[in-house]
């Protein structure tokens, strides 16, 4: 099983989806972030599971989808490290630049 890092925004990215669910319904909240770990989880025991997000750009970044969420990860070999870079709600609309 490979080690799990989370990047500073991944990890508030987790958090803040905790808190908005949660204003809402604690339960659901609570239902969201465990299964959200639990992918996680998953990925540690699987790291090539997910697909890869970029591969022209970057290889090794991979993507898990769960529900309406996608776990944005790199699997470092080398270190038998799983880098969590990001989680996104893929309702959520990206910025306009």
């Amino acid at each position: 099983m490979a080690k799990v890092r989370w990047s500073p925004e991944a990890y508030e990215r987790l958090k803040t989806i905790k808190e908005f669910i949660g204003k809402d319904s604690p339960q659901a909240s609570r239902k969201i972030v465990k299964g959200l770990l639990e992918r996680v989880d998953t990925i540690s025991q699987f790291p090539r599971i997910g697909k890869s997000a970029f591969s022209s750009v970057h290889p090794d970044l991979r993507v898990m989808i769960w529900k309406n969420y996608k776990i944005y990860y790199e699997y470092k070999q080398q270190d038998d490290i799983i880098e969590i870079w990001g989680i996104w709600d893929s309702r959520s609309m990206l910025p306009k630049f």
